[in-house]
């Protein structure tokens, strides 16, 4: 099992993103992120020298919904200087190539419609393949478009 997660950090060091890792692994997206997480001690030590505050906006996180980001993709992956306590919004916007072209993230239940510029509400959740997805919809000009790395 340690040689599996090892190759699964090494794999994401070199950039590959959570998905190739598990359908290289026949395993969920989420599987491998649990896998290769911080531990429980790390992930609490990180909130702790942060006040449970987010490091960039600075809005109080709980505990149990702190996101950990990994700021660099170093050899020493969970090492605490490499780890950052993010609010759920913070966390995402470090990420935008998780996010379709065509909209501009604002928060987890709402993106703005590059094509015309209006405010896009999540439509809802389905599945494209084996992977869940989040749809958002424009009211405005219809852009419909999905995201599957939330």
């Amino acid at each position: 099992m340690q040689e599996r997660k090892a190759l699964m950090v090494e794999m994401r060091l070199t950039g590959r993103s959570y998905q190739q890792i598990g359908d290289t692994f026949n395993i969920t997206r989420q599987r491998v992120q649990q896998l290769i997480k911080p531990p429980k001690a790390t992930r609490l030590l990180i909130w702790q020298r942060a006040n449970g505050l987010c490091e960039l906006c600075g809005k109080s996180v709980e505990e149990i919904k702190a996101d950990i980001h990994h700021k660099g993709n170093t050899e020493d992956y969970n090492d605490i200087l490499n780890l950052q306590l993010l609010c759920v919004s913070c966390h995402l916007r470090q990420h935008p190539q998780s996010l379709p072209a065509t909209v501009q993230y604002i928060s987890p239940i709402e993106c703005k419609c590059l094509n015309c510029g209006t405010l896009m509400h999540r439509a809802g959740f389905g599945w494209s393949g084996k992977k869940r997805v989040q749809r958002f919809r424009c009211q405005k000009c219809g852009n419909v478009v999905q995201r599957s790395n939330y």
